[in-house]
């Protein structure tokens, strides 16, 4: 199992989803370790400990062009460890690991598990990365762990709906081909809440209409044609890669390591400007944010009928998700969970459905926090996925 090249980097990742769901499912089910699954893992990390290295950087070649690229993959290789670990020494002992690594994880536990002391959640909703998922440097490479699987599912099984919320796609290298959970588990929403698998397989999105959807089609068409040239097949090995969404397209320009130099970064941004120049002359239907990291080029929708339109955002896809899968949002207590000012529409719909609706969201962000506290007085804030996970996992054991 030798790794030389990124793409043989990024598929042997992949490769591990079937293991870990297996992992999952088998100790969810009382049924202990599955060994051939875990050996999967333990292979997989002593391929990635061959690969030659620049200090924290992996060392490995671009297959088009052969050129050698360092690149940082903590992710990966932190959640694999921390896989085989939680399945070699237990639960337990796996809780006490986090806590060494993650400061004040304790007292934010006890904090934590104060704030839902005594409080029935009804619906759970949550985005992904960042919030109940540790940060990749790749999306494509972001599979989950098992043992985030497990933790998350345990407290999936004390709410009446356990939704997740993503910017990333459904499918197509979406959130349901990197997502380990055992089936009936997690209710999965991509681009923003417009399109969903509910808990039986079943599929629904937002309606698009005909001239924006060939629109969005034509640009996919371009975009996936321009990362096939030498000169620009790199953007879609880093950061966020290119993300076909319902609705919209996500084309990295640079990663959290900025592997790409500022020039390369901007002259691609200025080429993805002119082919959505392109294909939207009148910039009618298509708006473009440059995050820095990220192209975000996203059909506008209507804004309260003839006032105008607006970028969908995941407030949109709560009301659609509420509505189609009858969530019913308004009875109960809703618990939610965002990371970043995305994830403000979220809470912001949720509340004005049902004011007791809970906040937890992962940041150190003095403003964000200010902005939660502000929209939802009821919220509390943890610095890391690993956190938030564990204390929802001790709660659910309270509970079951």
């Amino acid at each position: 199992m030798e790794i030389k090249t990124l793409k043989q980097f990024a598929d042997q990742i992949n490769n591990t989803v079937p293991a870990r769901r297996k992992l999952a499912h088998t100790h969810l089910a009382g049924k202990g370790t599955d060994k051939e699954a875990l050996a999967v893992l333990k292979q997989t990390i002593d391929a990635i400990n061959d690969i030659p290295r620049n200090g924290n950087k992996l060392r490995l070649q671009l297959e088009q062009s052969g050129e050698i690229m360092e690149t940082e993959a903590n992710y990966e290789i932190d959640e694999l460890n921390k896989d085989f670990y939680f399945f070699r020494e237990g639960e337990k002992q796996f809780i006490n690991y986090l806590a060494g690594i993650h400061e004040d994880f304790d007292d934010q536990l006890i904090e934590g598990l104060r704030f839902l002391n005594g409080i029935e959640i009804t619906n759970f909703i949550t985005d992904r990365d960042g919030t109940v998922n540790n940060y990749c440097a790749r999306y494509n490479t972001s599979v989950q762990s098992a043992y985030n699987a497990i933790f998350l599912s345990h407290f999936s099984y004390t709410v009446k709906n356990a939704v997740l919320v993503t910017s990333a796609p459904l499918k197509n290298k979406g959130v349901t081909d990197i997502s380990v959970f055992p089936d009936n588990t997690f209710i999965l929403a991509g681009s923003k809440g417009r399109e969903y698998m509910d808990l039986h397989g079943n599929e629904g999105n937002f309606p698009i209409n005909q001239q924006q959807q060939e629109i969005l089609n034509t640009l996919s068409e371009k975009l996936h044609d321009l990362i096939q040239q030498p000169d620009y097949a790199i953007f879609f090995r880093i950061g966020s890669g290119l993300q076909i969404k319902f609705g919209q397209i996500t084309i990295a320009r640079q990663d959290i390591n900025n592997t790409i130099t500022k020039d390369q970064s901007e002259h691609f941004l200025e080429k993805i400007r002119s082919i959505v120049k392109e294909v939207d002359p009148q910039d009618q239907h298509l708006r473009i944010e440059d995050t820095g990291l990220d192209i975000e080029i996203t059909l506008t929708t209507p804004l309260d009928g003839s006032k105008g339109v607006k970028d969908y955002d995941k407030g949109d896809g709560i009301s659609f998700l509420n509505d189609s899968l009858s969530l019913e949002l308004e009875k109960g207590n809703n618990l939610v969970c965002g990371d970043t000012e995305s994830d403000i529409p979220m809470l912001e719909k949720c509340m004005e459905i049902n004011p007791q609706t809970k906040a937890i969201f992962v940041t150190t962000d003095n403003e964000l926090i200010n902005s939660v506290s502000h929209i939802c007085p009821n919220s509390i804030f943890v610095n890391t996925p690993d956190i938030l996970i564990t204390l929802l996992n001790q709660k659910a054991k309270e509970k079951l």
